[in-house]
This record gives structure tokens, C-alpha cells and sequence, in this order.
């Protein structure tokens, strides 16, 4: 299986950038059978296992993060199955900007009009 890597250093303004990348062919199966016959049930497990609890940390932090409350969130988790995929809530001026970058220039600077007439 090819396999790329990159490595990320920080410009001069703290944001990471790539600066060198790397494509390199390991073997990992193709399969669960396969992967349990390279490495062995143990390894494939605990791989397994880290890769779950880090899905279920992804599906918290943003929760977190959004001020929800313990009980709202293990109530999100007993409904959630990993692998299923949840689009994050977007902000109202998210959504709205991604329907404005849609609009035509003639209806964009109708749309700034009426919007600057309201302020």
C-alpha cells in the first residue's frame, strides 16, 4: 500500500505549512484476516481500539466546544455509532455566505444593497 507523509513546519506567521513530503509502500492487508496474519490480533486490536476512541473524541470536542452540556453529550453518543457521518452545525453567517458566494455579481450587489439599507 502506498502511504504519503507529510511534514509540516511553522512560517514566519506560526501557521504550518508542508515542507517535504514522502510517498513509501508498507504492507498492511487488504483485509481484516490480512492484517490480523501480518501483525497478529493483538496489534490489529489495540491499532483498532485507537483509532475508535480518537473517532469518539472527535465527535466530543466540538460539543464541547459549542457549551453543551455532559448530559446533551452522552446523549448525542448513545445515539451515534461511529463510522456515521455528522455534518457540524453551521453558523448563520456561514450558511449565509455560502449562499452568497453562489449568487451572480447582479444579485450580490443587490443582495449588499438591501443589506446596508438595514444597518
Amino acid at each position: 500500500m502506498k502511504i504519503t507523509v507529510v511534514s509540516r513546519t511553522r512560517n514566519e506567521d506560526g501557521k504550518k505549512v508542508p515542507s517535504r513530503s514522502i510517498t513509501v509502500e508498507y504492507e498492511v492487508g487488504n483485509s481484516l484476516s490480512e492484517a490480523v496474519s501480518l501483525f497478529g490480533e493483538e496489534v490489529v486490536w489495540s491499532a483498532a481500539k485507537a483509532e475508535l476512541l480518537t473517532s469518539v473524541r472527535d465527535r466530543v470536542r466540538p460539543m464541547l466546544e459549542a457549551g453543551k452540556s455532559d448530559e446533551e453529550i452522552q446523549s448525542a453518543l448513545s445515539n451515534w455509532r461511529i463510522g456515521e457521518r455528522v455534518s457540524a452545525p453551521k453558523s448563520g453567517l456561514k450558511k449565509f455566505m455560502k449562499l452568497f458566494e453562489r449568487l451572480s455579481p447582479e444579485e450580490r450587489a443587490e443582495t449588499l444593497k438591501r443589506l446596508s439599507a438595514n444597518i
